[in-house]
């Protein structure tokens, strides 16, 4: 579950340093500002997330590691312990910026 919080995180801290929300943002207020990039973060954060279910709920790597498969609360308490990574990573942003 630690590792499965880690990665949810990770995806968390990546969205924020993108320039995805703030270009969505614009596209709500009127402005015509193109999404650069927004297909191939998707694509990235889908196959993170596919990849990381595979990990998790692989019986070759439950073996390994001596792990079992996470049931659908395992999953949201690590969805739920991520999400505070939200306000780090806008912090960050606020004291030093992407751009």
């Amino acid at each position: 579950m630690a590792i499965q919080a880690l990665v949810m995180a990770r995806i968390f801290y990546l969205l924020s340093l993108s320039q995805l929300l703030p270009s969505l943002m614009a596209k709500f207020n009127g402005s015509n500002e193109k999404f650069s990039g927004a297909p191939a973060l998707a694509a990235s954060i889908a196959a993170a997330v596919i990849l990381q279910v595979i990990f998790a709920n692989s019986p070759f790597i439950n073996q390994i590691f001596q792990t079992a498969p996470m049931n659908l609360s395992q999953w949201l308490i690590c969805f739920v312990i991520a999400l505070p990574a939200i306000g780090v990573a806008l912090s960050v942003n606020r004291f030093d910026p992407p751009n």
